[in-house]
């Protein structure tokens, strides 16, 4: 089982990538649907479906990717977390 820190550490990362790439949007540069972007988003993917049951990874995917989703009030990494512990969707 992944713990909090990983999960942090996880999210973060790929908050950073994503960060990373809209500068180099800016510029002109798109990496979306390039190889680095296409394996950045699969290692993430993996990670997160392999560490929690899908109903879990669902919540997880949509506070991280849908912007109008339900858990627009949980802002960081660690508030999603402690959302998952307090709603028993990690033990």
């Amino acid at each position: 089982m992944i713990t909090k820190k990983q999960f942090v550490e996880i999210i973060n990362a790929y908050n950073n990538f994503e960060d990373l790439e809209e500068t180099l949007r800016s510029f002109g540069i798109s990496l979306t649907d390039s190889d680095i972007f296409n394996c950045i988003a699969t290692l993430f993917d993996n990670v997160i479906y392999s560490n929690f049951d899908e109903e879990t990874s669902d919540i997880i995917m949509e506070w991280m990717f849908d912007e109008f989703g339900k858990y627009t009030d949980i802002i960081s990494a660690e508030d999603m977390w402690d959302y998952l512990v307090k709603h028993e969707y990690i033990k």
